[in-house]
């Protein structure tokens, strides 16, 4: 060795001969300077040294290791200065070596205090407050010389008094500024804190900009390509949470459709892509080519061979996945094990060979010219069944065995079994027939598939029974090329040529379709759970995974009759519904039903709960209010005087409860029952009799244009008013139990007295010779122009509040509050009886603050009332009005169509239109920053406060009541078909599902390339990948072998690390991606070491290569050379007996070729071996 190596050893074997061998080495390290080299010491700086490290040693002692060390060469003896050194700095250097971190630094510390000390004899310069920083952690730590020590402490003492100096300075200095600068300073923070502020506002703004633009970008693709579309809009949220835009992509494209995973995406065109029939196995073969390749499901090659079948076309497989049988070009299809093994060739007298295993797998069934054979899995012919038509393009075999059905031209066979009788029906149009047998052996699904040849235009699939009867025909707008039944309900998956997938259930109803964006689906499997489905594309060379939960809320069925209204309780632990079943019913916020409220005997309008969550309030046209507690209990039932209430709401204090009636009542109670206060306003509208439709009344004017004002006629309250036909008289109706006629100044002409209640209506008869009044008591009376009384007529229950005497003078008819009409002859007799929707709505809320109630009434007017005073601001002709949450806003649906939005004072901020629509309710978000409303159509809607749609939750039908959930979260929607559903509608919690969710968790995210299309950043890892790739363009541009060398070695430490630290978070594929591309980087590292004839090297690049990638097929190549080369031609027979006659990766290129173009590059550049010859041969042979 060398003379470095020789002291080393010599030094350690002396130091294990002493007494103490640590303390030796303590000793010798204090002659090592910080840069490792000799360092002359006295013996009271070595003891200096020893007791700075923590270990004293006594005069003695250390003479007497001194003088060893000096008799042993290891140290030259004192000189006249007393000084000690090492002999030479080859020990320095082995010393050095043993010398640990925290030593090294200590040495460092001592060396700078001495070369200090010398400088401050020298030139009297003390420590600078950097220099005392820098010392400072490590005076505890080191015993320093009382001259050291009197350094350090001389130097803290000087700069504390220059400290000092210098404070009294800056406090003088500053005094004197403060006056100058005050005004100045305010400036300053003000204009920091608007510039502050301004860089706020414009970071929100870009924000708000590029999230507008993502989700720009996710709306041009919802149609293409939802999964695509979410990704976008989960960028635009990340972007900016709060954008509206943003939201209204991730509702689109979430609801949109299915979402799907990318399971195998190959790069060359393909022959076949097959998935086996528990998904479990993918065989693909590339173009022109009988090189079957099988993979697993998660991307991993097993293995690759040649079938020879000249061009394999076509592969099936067994149910059990243990086998398979390859077609093409040939007339013997190959029946191979899963392992790649054949077992025997079938040999027939026609190529592409339709053929089919048993359910079992114990058989096999292939079609022939004019006969099915029928193989046992050793290849033996065990029946030949004859048929009476040649030309059989598929075949399918009923899992009970009974059946084996065909398809040829425009026909289908029906074969039985047991008895040998065939039927053959006729049900597709100049087309070739594919057939499927449904899994519980009931129907025969066929398609039509367009052949060139017969030029056919079908599109059509079919649904048969075994008596050939079709079931169902399902017409597809383009070329059919795919089939499946799943496994469990029998759905129908089709698939076409322009990648479209519809699936039905076998009753025709359409369940999904989705635009898979592949070019043509040449196979459709469904998941045994029926959860998720396949689709695999030839054409796309991939194959993709479509998850079908519905993403749309299940309806729940809630009542037997239509829901009024559907609301969560403020606390988020319950929902109540209300209905015309005269119930109100309590869930669980999971939908779960809890309680029944009863108690109502007629239909239930409205069911509200209080604000902290313990009661629930109900209104109903049994003319009560109940209020339950959360067991179900009544706590109060109040009857109304004799009116319905359609609508009752708790104070924000939950002391009170507003009610509102049809007749134009609203009426305020505590808890009790007491009245607190009412508010009454005159009827001003008028009824289309049978129809329940309203419109406002014109005011009663004389011929002079000015208004009659007749409400002061009476001194009780005046419930209606009208002319007689010929306009001179006016007649009214009034709690005061009569009904008056009137001049048009008032004077009163007539008074219809013996009511025995008060009088709601009161009307001429169009010949002005009759009158007809109705009182509250549900009576009728019709008099004589005289005031005589001709009829009494007693009805039922039912609130009549309008009475009209038909045109022809013969008949009365009524409407009620109800929503009943009655025609009744002037006898009294019942002609008819009619009941109609109501399409009317009222409602009433208290304000946040608890001093105004907002009412909607039945006469279609909304007003916004002040508690203490009672005076009112009429906002708008209006059904339905309700306040914002923060009490800032008020929504009021006017003329059905449009909601208008208002200001808590009344004054209108804007109206807009809701298409096509008429509206049910409206409510604000929690937040009040969105509006939703239920349609007349089939939606509810969730708008901005501009009126913009964010997103339409289509439910198939009315909507008849939707509401928020407490923190915003959900929408419960109360359905036409008596149905409730809760959406998801907060975008944050639906990225949460899909990210978090074993059913979505797998969707397809946003790779590099859609990244970059996008212009979105890339994240650290994705960072580290394209340097990977950009390393290995820089080393195949590169001439330099060294430089070349260096980029491909930089490439593969950012694959490593990414492997390393971001595997759990990468999808599998991509991880099969990183480490194809490793093995590939270091084939490229092993040709290198080739050439430069580094035989070991290229090796172990093959093996970490192959570590990577077992299945590369050209290291497996390499690896065979690098053997040869490295003297070890016995390994490599091994391996080149293992890969002879082999594919390796495209085609079919075999093993053979690849390896004799290697041997013959590397003769090319002069690189030879005395057993090239014999390898050459062996592969010859």
């Amino acid at each position: 060795g060398n003379v470095s190596d020789l002291l080393g050893g010599f030094l350690e074997e002396q130091l294990s001969l002493l007494p103490d061998p640590d303390v030796a080495m303590l000793v010798l390290k204090s002659f090592v300077s910080v840069k490792g080299t000799r360092k002359q010491m006295s013996l009271a700086e070595v003891k200096e040294y020893a007791y700075t490290l923590g270990r004293q040693i006594n005069d003695p002692k250390l003479m007497e290791m001194l003088q060893a060390f000096i008799n042993l060469r290891i140290i030259r003896d004192k000189d006249q200065n007393g000084k000690y050194e090492l002999r030479h700095d080859a020990l320095a250097d082995k010393i050095y070596e043993k010398i640990t971190l925290v030593e090294k630094e200590i040495l460092e510390i001592r060396q700078f205090i001495e070369n200090a000390f010398i400088n401050w004899q020298k030139r009297g310069v003390l420590l600078s407050s950097e220099d005392l920083d820098y010392i400072g952690p490590y005076e505890s730590k080191i015993y320093f010389s009382k001259e050291h020590s009197g350094l350090i402490e001389k130097s803290k003492s000087e700069l504390l008094k220059t400290k000092q100096r210098r404070n009294k300075l800056i406090t003088a200095a500053a005094i004197s500024l403060i006056l100058i600068l005050g005004a100045f300073t305010l400036w300053a923070l003000k204009e920091r804190n608007k510039a502050e502020t301004q860089k706020l506002l414009a970071i929100d703004k870009k924000n708000e900009s590029n999230s507008n633009l993502y989700a720009s970008y996710s709306f041009n693709q919802l149609e293409k390509n939802p999964t695509l579309s979410f990704r976008l809009a989960e960028r635009a949220l990340e972007v900016d949470p709060s954008n509206t835009s943003a939201i209204k992509a991730v509702l689109n494209s979430y609801y949109a459709a299915p979402f799907y995973s990318v399971i195998a995406q190959f790069n060359n065109e393909l022959n076949c892509l097959k998935l086996s029939p528990k998904n479990d196995f993918i065989i693909q073969i590339p173009s022109r080519s009988d090189n079957i390749n099988l993979w697993d499901r998660h991307g991993n090659r097993l293995l690759d061979f040649i079938s020879k079948d000249g061009s394999t076309v076509d592969v099936t497989f067994s149910m059990d996945e243990n086998y398979f049988i390859t077609s093409g070009f040939n007339n013997e299809p190959g029946l191979f094990d899963i392992h790649g093994n054949l077992i025997t060739r079938l040999l027939h007298k026609r190529e592409f060979i339709p053929v089919i295993f048993s359910n079992d797998s114990k058989s096999i069934v292939t079609a022939d010219n004019n006969a099915f054979n029928i193989w046992n899995l050793n290849g033996d012919l065990v029946n030949k069944i004859s048929i009476p038509k040649s030309g059989t393009v598929s075949v399918a075999l009923s899992s009970d065995g009974k059946y084996l059905v065909y398809g040829n031209y425009e026909t289908i066979g029906i074969r039985n079994l047991a008895n040998g009788t065939v039927k053959t029906v006729f049900g597709h149009n100049k087309s070739i027939v594919y057939v499927k047998i449904s899994p519980d052996n009931k129907y025969i699904l066929s398609s039509g598939i367009t052949n060139q040849v017969f030029e056919g235009t079908d599109s059509t699939a079919i649904l048969w029974n075994f008596n050939g009867e079709k079931v169902r025909t399902f017409h597809i707008p383009n070329e059919i090329t795919s089939t499946s039944i799943s496994p469990k309900t029998s759905n129908i998956g089709i698939g076409d040529k322009e990648g479209n997938l519809k699936i039905y259930n076998s009753n025709g109803i359409l369940l999904h379709s989705i635009n898979t964006t592949q070019n043509g689906i040449s196979q459709i499997q469904f998941t045994e759970d029926e959860g998720s489905v396949y689709t695999v594309s030839v054409n796309s060379r991939n194959i993709l995974l479509w998850n079908l939960i519905d993403k749309i809320p299940s309806k729940k069925e809630a009542h037997n009759k239509k829901i009024t209204s559907v609301e969560f309780s403020p606390d988020g632990k319950y929902i109540v519904t209300s209905s015309y079943d005269s119930t109100a019913i309590l869930w669980s916020y999971d939908g779960k039903r809890e309680k029944i409220l009863t108690g109502h005997n007629d239909i239930v309008n409205s069911a509200q709960f209080s604000l902290d969550s313990r009661f629930v309030v109900t209104s109903s046209n049994d003319n009560s209010v109940i209020v339950y507690d959360m067991d179900g209990s009544i706590v109060l039932n109040y009857k109304f005087d004799g009116y319905p209430v359609e609508f009752a709401s708790f104070s924000p204090d939950n002391s009170r409860i507003a009610m509102i009636s049809p007749a134009n009542i609203c009426r305020i109670i505590d808890l009790k029952g007491n009245t607190i206060k009412e508010f009454r306003w005159k009827v001003d509208y008028s009824w289309n009799v049978g129809y329940g439709s309203w419109w406002p009344r014109q005011l009663l004017l004389d011929s002079l244009g000015n208004e009659i004002k007749y409400y002061n006629w009476h001194k009780s309250y005046i419930n209606s008013a009208g002319f007689s036909r010929d306009k001179k008289y006016v007649i009214t109706a009034s709690d005061d139990s009569t009904a008056k006629i009137w001049d048009l100044k008032g004077n009163e002409i007539l008074s219809l007295n013996g009511h025995n209640n008060k009088v709601i209506d009161a009307t001429f008869s169009r010949d002005g010779e009759k009158i007809v009044t109705a009182t509250i008591d549900n009576t009728l009376r019709i008099w004589d122009r005289k005031g005589g009384l001709l009829k009494l007529i007693k009805g039922p229950q039912e609130f009549v509040r309008y009475a009209i005497i038909s045109s022809d003078n013969t008949k009365v008819e009524t409407q009620s509050l109800l929503d009943t009409t009655r025609v009744y002859d002037m006898n009294g007799k019942m002609l008819e009886k009619a009941w109609w929707e109501r399409i009317y709505i009222s409602s009433v809320y208290y304000s946040i603050d608890g001093k105004k109630i907002l009412t909607s009434s039945r006469d279609g007017t909304s007003k916004l009332w002040d508690l203490e005073t009672g005076k009112y601001i009429e906002l708008d002709e209006s059904p339905y009005a309700a306040f914002s949450p923060d009490g800032k806003y008020i929504a009021t649906i006017s003329d059905w169509d449009h909601i208008s939005l208002w200001d808590s004072g009344g004054n209108k901020l804007l109206s807009f239109p809701i298409q096509d629509e008429k509206i049910n309710s409206v409510k604000f978000s929690p937040d009040s920053k969105f509006l939703l409303i239920s349609c007349g159509k089939s939606a509810a809607k969730l708008l901005d406060l501009k009126g913009n749609e964010i997103h339409s939750f289509k439910t198939g039908g009315e909507v008849t009541y939707a509401s928020f959930s407490p923190e915003g979260k959900y929408i419960s929607v109360a359905n036409y078909d008596n149905s409730i559903q809760i959406w998801l509608i907060d975008a944050k919690s639906i990225l949460n599902i899909v990210e978090n969710n074993p059913d979505s968790r797998n969707t397809w995210k946003l790779n590099i390339e859609a990244k970059q299309k996008y212009n979105i950043d890339l994240d650290y890892f994705e960072n580290r990948i394209e340097d990977s790739h950009f390393c290995i363009l820089r080393a195949k541009a590169e001439n330099d072998t060294i430089q070349k060398f260096k980029y491909f070695i930089q490439a593969i430490e950012h694959f490593d690390y990414v492997l390393k630290v971001a595997k759990d978070s990468l999808p599998q594929n991509e991880i099969i991606k990183i480490k194809n591309e490793v093995s590939d980087v270091y084939k490229e590292l092993a040709i290198m070491s080739l050439y430069k004839r580094d035989y070991i090297v290229a090796l172990e690049y093959v093996q970490a290569g192959l570590t990577a990638n077992p299945t590369n097929g050209l290291l497996m190549a390499y690896k065979a050379i690098s053997l040869l080369y490295d003297n070890q031609f016995d390994k490599t027979k091994e391996i080149i007996l293992t890969l002879k006659g082999k594919p390796v990766e495209t085609g079919n290129e075999e093993y053979n070729v690849v390896i004799l173009n290697i041997i013959n590059n590397l003769e090319n550049k002069g690189i030879s071996h005395d057993e090239l010859p014999k390898l050459k041969l062996l592969i010859a042979n």
